[in-house]
């Protein structure tokens, strides 16, 4: 990534461009109309490495219920549930952590379909998704059983998993494979992580230095370039900005009847006896 696209604009925190700071300053009473629905992205100035002493006494807990207790994977769970509240709050929604996709979403959308075949993706959704990729990334794929996979982009198409029109997304983390080859085939090249995990992005890439892990808003940029040095092409080069930045649904939302319902945003207040993972 150059210099210029790691330019973050002053007022709407996103990549900025030529001219983009005068267009943003005349909308800015609109940006910070709509910045707390804004799906978060990463900020190499905001990384969390350890939670081991923020939740001591969680901490305790998940020793006691783990034989080999892992302080990062402690953090990283920490941090997913805090972000999934925040997401909840913003949302006026009471879904807990049911909730995430967004940004993979965006990312998979912004994949062309020719670019996305030449990947083999698998969201991991079940359980804990961090002990799931731990235990992929550390253990590796059974080469003897099934492992769906397809795809990485928004279209229809390519699935070998019936009823899935796209990688799940729910659990905040796809992997991805290496170019043109199935996971069976080769390895798992790339970890690409939701919104949920923008606070452990440098913790994760310290912890797993065999993979790319890569924040969900540079996906797209990420697979086009690696599509572009192995075939020859010159795709553009698809890049996150004010203009097309995914947003969560508002809580005023329209009902069957055309009426707007407004739905209340949730407490955070009763949080202190709740596990954070």
């Amino acid at each position: 990534m150059s210099e210029e696209e790691k330019q973050i604009c002053s007022v709407c925190r996103y990549p900025s461009h030529a001219g983009h700071a005068k267009d943003c300053s005349q909308n800015v009473s609109k940006e910070s109309e709509n910045e707390s629905l804004r799906v978060p992205i990463y900020d190499v100035n905001d990384q969390v490495f350890d939670h081991t002493k923020d939740y001591p006494e969680d901490w305790k807990r998940f020793c006691v219920d783990h034989e080999t207790p892992d302080p990062d994977i402690f953090t990283v769970l920490v941090e997913k549930t805090k972000a999934c509240r925040e997401i909840d709050k913003k949302c006026g929604t009471n879904l807990s952590l049911a909730i995430g996709g967004e940004g993979l979403n965006w990312a998979l959308d912004n994949v062309k379909f020719e670019v996305g075949e030449s990947f083999q993706a698998h969201g991991i959704a079940k359980g804990d998704p961090i002990v799931g990729l731990d235990t992929l990334l550390t253990g590796g794929i059974q080469k003897d059983r099934t492992f769906y996979s397809m795809g990485f982009h928004g279209h229809i198409g390519g699935s070998e998993a019936l009823g899935a029109d796209h990688p799940f997304t729910e659990g905040g983390i796809i992997i991805v494979s290496e170019f043109e080859k199935h996971f069976t085939e080769g390895k798992i090249k790339y970890v690409i992580l939701g919104e949920e995990y923008r606070r452990v992005v440098d913790l994760m890439r310290r912890k797993y230095p065999g993979v790319e892990i890569v924040i969900w808003h540079d996906a797209p940029a990420t697979l086009v370039r690696e599509y572009n040095h192995n075939t020859g092409a010159n795709l553009a080069i698809p890049n996150l900005n004010k203009d097309n930045a995914p947003h969560y649904v508002n809580t005023n939302f329209v009902d069957s009847a055309g009426g707007e319902v407004f739905v209340p945003v949730p407490s955070m207040a009763d949080d202190s006896n709740n596990e954070p993972w």
